[in-house]
């Protein structure tokens, strides 16, 4: 049993001998210069909007007292974290 849903393909398309020869256009021949710059990658965040983000994953619940406390002995993060880690209650340790 064959499936045949278009038997003519073959013969509609172009053959290599009858295809118009055209070289493909290169950035030299005619790729006009882009108007926006390419996509960057975001830059680096600082300390501080570190610090922020790890404070706000500790308030939400998605980082335990354990993950904040790994994190604020990280020496870049050190001196952010300490009074978050001093502020937490006796509950949520």
């Amino acid at each position: 049993m064959t499936f045949d849903f278009a038997p003519d393909w073959r013969d509609s398309s172009p053959s290599a001998d009858t295809a118009p020869q055209t070289a493909l256009p290169t950035a030299a021949t005619g790729f006009p210069p882009l108007s926006v710059s390419p996509p960057r990658a975001p830059a680096h965040p600082t300390r501080h909007q570190m610090a922020s983000l790890v404070g706000e994953l500790f308030a939400e619940g998605s980082l335990n007292f354990e993950q904040l406390c790994s994190l604020s002995n990280a020496p870049e993060l050190a001196d952010l974290l300490g009074d978050t880690v001093a502020a937490v209650v006796p509950s949520r340790r």
